[in-house]
Parts: structure tokens; C-alpha cells; sequence
């Protein structure tokens, strides 16, 4: 198992977010964290790179508990990209990409011809070879975006967490980044665990879904079990229509209206 939580509630000055999560996340699967804003998609994932220390409940990273490991280590075995990573001043894009080989260098050590073959090839799949030179700070939101998850790539660990991978791109490159991912966990085998908020995405490109609700693991399973108009209506509070998209075999969900009405102007 890549990774198990048990009785898990996680959150900020002692105050919890999630409550009670026990869930499991076998190697070489492609998972999806979905939920309404604040359901607790973030700090789970928070909780789970160890950026977040646990309430109460465990978690266990290939068997072995999170809170027992070096920080190197742990590194080598998982790669987390938050929603709204910090920015470096004056870091190129190169700059940012390379620093994903920190795990796996020694002290004051110079990167190695194998260092910058792997650098060069994350770029190359997330197309951020062109602006490799350029400071963050002159790229576009989905450029930037593109090259974090270049140096989670480069930082060749065996679990992904991603949080909102697609946030600020075009429709073309959401779906190349998830294509991407796809083929990373198809013909590599990398285990990828992602919070998204496009629940077709999800459907299309996950095997396994945990649904959230209120910080609460409400359902999970393959797409046909959990994405359903019941699970829907009581995860997000809106009223959907669901068909089979025979063409890329998942399933397609249409909003049909919120069961409460916002009052927009009030």
C-alpha cells in the first residue's frame, strides 16, 4: 500500500479540518480527492506530504509511519504540489525545476550529468523547455504551473500529490496535464493521488474517488460507484444528469440546477 491514513483529522491551532478520514491509496493507483470549497481536500493532502503534523490517526507511507522518516527520504518517496505555491525572486524556470533534485543530492554537491538528463526530460514532457531561461515572475499563471509540476517530475518520486494540478490553464493543457498524469501512472506506474475540482475529470481520468463533505469522507470507490446523482446531490447540494460517454468509456456529469437557490445580489 502507498498509502494508508487511520482515524486521521488533521487541521490548524488544534482545531480540526478532516475528522476521522481512514483511507487507502495502493501503489500504481490513480486516485481523485473531490469536494465543495473547504470540504478539506487541501489539508488532507497537506497532512499526507507531512507539511501538516496530524490531530489525531496515522499515516503510513509504504507501511512505515510519515513521522518516522528523514525528510530526504520521504522526499525520494513523495512529491506534493500545493494549489498556490510560493514564487521564488529571481528564479528561472530551470532554477525552479532543478531544485526537484534535492533529494537526491548531497551536501553542496553540483548536479550531475544523470541530474540535469532528468531535469532536461521533465521539461521536455511538460513543454517548459522554450521559457527555461525566463524568470517565474515574467510567466504566465499556466506556465508557472506547468513548471512546478516539471520539478515535482524531476524530483522522480513514486507518489504524486497534487493539489488542483489544472488550476490556471486552458482547456488544451488541463487535458495534457491529465493525459500526462494518465500516462505516467499507466506506463510507469506512479502512484498519483490529486484534489480536483471538475468532477468529469475526475470520472474520466481516476480509478479510484473520495468524495468529502464537510471534512468528512462521505464515499469512495471506482467512478461508477461514487459518481452518482445521490452521492452528487448530497456532496455538493446540486442536481445533476449522468451518461455514458461511450466514445472515452467514463462517465459524464451534467448540471441540471442547485437544489437551494443563491440569492446573487443580496
Amino acid at each position: 500500500m502507498a498509502i494508508k491514513t487511520s482515524k486521521l483529522s488533521a487541521g490548524y491551532r488544534g482545531k480540526s479540518i478532516i475528522h476521522q478520514v481512514s483511507m487507502k491509496i495502493p501503489k500504481g493507483s490513480f486516485c481523485t480527492i473531490i469536494g465543495t470549497n473547504g470540504c478539506g481536500k487541501s489539508t488532507l493532502l497537506k497532512a499526507l506530504s507531512r507539511n501538516l503534523v496530524p490531530i489525531k490517526g496515522s499515516i503510513e507511507i509504504e507501511g512505515k509511519n510519515i513521522l518516522d522518516y528523514n525528510s530526504k527520504v520521504l522526499a525520494r518517496k513523495l512529491a506534493y504540489l500545493s494549489q498556490s505555491p510560493y514564487i521564488p525572486s529571481q528564479f528561472s524556470a530551470a532554477d525552479l525545476v532543478s531544485c526537484g533534485r534535492f533529494p537526491h543530492s548531497k551536501w553542496m554537491s553540483i548536479l550531475s550529468p544523470y541530474d540535469h538528463k532528468i531535469i532536461d526530460w521533465a521539461m521536455k514532457l511538460t513543454e517548459t523547455s522554450d521559457f527555461a531561461h525566463r524568470e517565474l515572475e515574467h510567466l504566465s499563471g499556466g506556465e508557472r504551473q506547468r513548471v512546478w509540476i516539471a520539478m515535482a517530475l524531476a524530483q522522480e518520486a513514486e507518489i504524486l500529490l497534487l493539489d488542483e494540478p489544472t488550476t490556471h490553464l486552458d482547456m488544451a493543457h488541463q487535458f495534457q496535464t491529465l493525459e500526462f498524469l494518465q500516462h505516467l501512472n499507466r506506463e510507469m506506474g506512479q502512484t498519483i493521488l490529486m484534489a480536483i475540482h471538475d468532477i468529469n475529470h475526475a470520472a474520466r481520468f481516476s480509478d479510484h474517488i473520495f468524495v468529502f463533505k464537510n471534512g468528512y469522507l462521505l464515499t469512495q470507490g471506482p467512478p461508477e460507484l461514487t459518481i452518482t446523482k445521490e452521492v452528487i446531490k448530497e456532496a455538493f447540494s446540486v442536481n445533476v444528469k449522468i451518461i455514458q460517454d461511450y466514445e472515452n468509456n467514463c462517465l459524464n456529469i451534467i448540471p441540471l440546477r442547485g437544489i437551494k437557490k443563491a440569492c446573487l445580489f443580496s
